[in-house]
């Protein structure tokens, strides 16, 4: 199930889309008479794949998502919540290669790393909190989990305060084995900011307490715009469509699931 859900998925972000588009109308333009069903294909297919990868709509969808939470400046807004400060940091995984050649922290993913890094920072401002990174296998010989732990210490983190999830294959198993581990108490979720609203539906229907602690900004919606921003096709801002639609792809398919 897993696998086919990464397979499907795939098909439906922005650039395959695009693609399949644009070979479909090609296709019936070179070899078909329907020359007009052809145009309008192939001419979506283009339309789509540069309003994906146009500055201004990336950062429209991708702020859709990462403002329904607010940043966390200091752990004491997350500890006002609650009668007493949280006693667990829960940092989820995300990309992540494979490699003993390398040092842990070289296999982690720019994203993991940013969630990793801002679960480090909350802790330390949490006298007695032991910080959770969860994360398996999913495609590698070896759980992300174990590269995180590896270099949260490395990054002075005390073993002695390191818990490892490294089983779960998605956001919703996670949920679901971290249970046992949190059990009724509220806890700070680390995350992407554009990942948080289904972390935190999963994690809340799973009879979880999250205290959102978002991060890995990618909307950048207070930058100074350089015009060709807003003329131009970027991998950086295809990257933020599709980023943007893998979560509402998420979000439906664990609702159709039953998982929200």
């Amino acid at each position: 199930m897993f696998l086919f859900k990464k397979l499907l998925s795939g098909l439906l972000f922005p650039l395959p889309v695009s693609i399949e588009l644009l070979a479909a109308g090609l296709f019936l333009l070179w070899f078909t008479r329907r020359q007009k069903a052809g145009k309008v294909i192939a001419t979506t297919g283009l339309a789509l794949l540069m309003l994906s990868s146009n500055w201004s709509f990336s950062t429209w969808v991708m702020s859709s998502l990462e403002d329904r939470y607010p940043p966390v400046m200091k752990a004491a807004a997350v500890s006002a919540q609650v009668s007493s400060p949280p006693k667990f940091v829960v940092v989820l995984a995300s990309g992540f290669t494979f490699d003993p050649s390398l040092p842990s922290i070289a296999q982690l993913g720019a994203t993991t790393l940013a969630r990793l890094a801002e679960g480090i920072r909350i802790y330390r401002q949490v006298p007695g909190s032991k910080i959770i990174v969860s994360g398996g296998k999913v495609f590698s010989p070896a759980p992300v989990a174990q590269a995180m732990a590896k270099t949260a210490e490395g990054l002075g983190v005390n073993p002695q305060d390191l818990l490892l999830e490294m089983k779960s294959m998605d956001t919703a198993e996670e949920a679901r084995l971290l249970k046992p581990i949190v059990g009724e108490e509220p806890f700070v979720l680390v995350t992407s900011a554009w990942h948080m609203p289904r972390a935190m539906a999963l994690f809340r229907h799973a009879g979880l307490h999250p205290l959102p602690d978002p991060t890995d900004y990618l909307a950048e919606s207070g930058k100074e715009v350089a015009p060709e921003d807003y003329f131009y096709p970027t991998v950086r801002s295809l990257r933020k469509t599709t980023n943007a639609v893998y979560e509402q792809l998420g979000m439906l398919w664990e609702r159709l699931r039953g998982q929200l």
